[in-house]
């Protein structure tokens, strides 16, 4: 798979409707080229748990309200299995996301001011401290 060319193709920041899209299709819908684009948003498709995403918010500094913290662990909960990962670089990590629950999970997100926009790829760090 050749990451520049897909990216050339179709920049990853495009790819935010064919995810609704997807969220009404299903995972089975979801282009190849299009798990690349979608780290852009935050979700990572993992090959040891096939069906499933990891959703990666981009906390800078690592600080969150006790409302957010609280909003990520209720999101692991009805979304996940119940667990968070904290990363190295002071970001949260939701795991075992099914494409169908992105939707609730961006809005619920949003709603708090909890970013999942550019976490990885080529896109500038999250600030550390």
């Amino acid at each position: 798979m050749d990451i520049e060319a897909i990216k050339s193709a179709k920049d990853g920041l495009d790819v935010l409707e064919d995810v609704y899209r997807y969220a009404r299709e299903g995972f089975e819908a979801i282009l190849e080229d299009d798990f690349e684009r979608m780290k852009w948003y935050g979700l990572f498709r993992r090959k040891q748990t096939p069906g499933y995403f990891m959703l990666r918010l981009r906390l800078p500094n690592g600080i969150l309200s006790a409302a957010q913290m609280a909003c990520a662990g209720r999101l692991a909960n009805e979304y996940g299995r119940g667990s968070v990962d904290i990363t190295t670089r002071q970001n949260i990590q939701l795991r075992w996301i099914r494409i169908e629950a992105v939707p609730a999970l961006f809005a619920a997100l949003g709603a708090l001011g909890i970013r999942h926009l550019q976490p990885g790829m080529d896109n500038i760090r999250n600030v550390t401290g």
